[in-house]
């Protein structure tokens, strides 16, 4: 654990009992990383900063879940703007949530990436949502949403509807 009770940077360099190579993961920020180099750790802190880095700590599993339209299914009128909203997480292991969709019954498929919805509050996680602008009345929409992290990926299809 590293800990900067002052309002200035600080850099250490602790020694550790793992061989050279050995990857530290930060467990408050899973995107931080460090390797052992020379019997040390290269550890850097902006002013009261806490960091707490694990060996061998493996990457969090990433999730999607919860995603919906609004209007539901049946209800989307000619002047009703369509939304996806999805859920994703876990915080700080997201880099970004994709919007797959249809609008012609899986035939072509188009994407884009859903920005973080900040007024809603998650359980370990965020929200994310994309608006689809209006469409014609009776539109039938078909989708799926990839949280991508580093170095995995976790999909939620419409809670498995398509």
């Amino acid at each position: 654990m590293a800990i900067n009770l002052q309002d200035g940077n600080k850099s250490m360099d602790p020694q550790v009992s793992k061989p050279n190579g050995t990857e530290f993961v930060n467990a408050l920020n899973p995107a931080d990383k460090i390797t052992v180099s020379g019997g040390k750790l290269a550890i850097s802190l902006s002013g009261k900063e806490t960091k707490v880095y694990v060996a061998g700590l493996a990457a969090p599993t990433l999730w999607a879940r919860s995603a919906h339209s609004y209007p539901v299914a049946g209800e989307i009128t000619s002047d009703t703007a369509v939304f996806i909203n999805a859920e994703a997480g876990p915080a700080g292991s997201v880099t970004n949530v994709v919007l797959g969709y249809s609008l012609d019954n899986g035939t072509n498929w188009q994407s884009l990436v859903m920005a973080v919805n900040t007024n809603w509050s998650s359980q370990g996680g965020a929200w994310y949502n994309a608006t689809l602008g209006t469409l014609p009345a009776g539109t039938a929409v078909k989708y799926f949403v990839a949280a991508n992290g580093e170095s995995s990926a976790a999909y939620d299809n419409n809670n498995g509807q398509n």
